[in-house]
């Protein structure tokens, strides 16, 4: 039997049958079903997530509720950023005082030590002592100024 490719053109163009219309209905139904598949398998893949994720939410935001609530107990309703700019620069003064004295107390040690030796003189006009007990004095002398500075 030969096949008649014009036959069957004609056959598929009559109505009820495979016509461009009744197609592409039929193709759009498939997609939209495939479609409604996948969405439905994304929900329940991501469903358990979203539940982990709205209980993580809500711990996060309780927390930050409590931080809230003791900021305002311990600042009151003072501005936060000037609050704590203040403190930044009193931190930063007292850091150098720090250091400053820090530097100085290793002066102080060095003068001592020097001071300690035999025959020393002044470590910053270098003149020379009468005795021992001048040389002593002064070392008690800058052994308390440190000792005001270390408290």
């Amino acid at each position: 039997m030969k096949l008649d490719v014009n036959q069957v053109f004609r056959e598929m163009k009559k109505p009820g049958r495979c016509d461009d219309a009744n197609l592409i209905s039929y193709h759009e139904s498939d997609v939209s079903g495939t479609a409604q598949q996948t969405e439905c398998f994304k929900i329940s893949i991501v469903a358990p997530y979203h539940d982990v994720g709205r209980d993580e939410l809500k711990r996060k935001e309780e927390e930050l509720r409590r931080y809230e609530a003791r900021l305002l107990q311990e600042c009151g309703s003072k501005d936060v950023s000037a609050t704590l700019q203040q403190y930044q620069q009193s931190i930063n003064n007292l850091q150098s005082e720090k250091g400053a004295l820090t530097g100085s107390s290793h002066l102080f040690e060095r003068y001592i030590r020097s001071l300690q030796r035999a025959e020393s003189q002044c470590p910053l006009c270098h003149r020379g002592f009468d005795g021992q007990n001048e040389v002593d004095e002064l070392v008690q002398e800058v052994m308390k100024t440190m000792g005001l500075w270390i408290l």
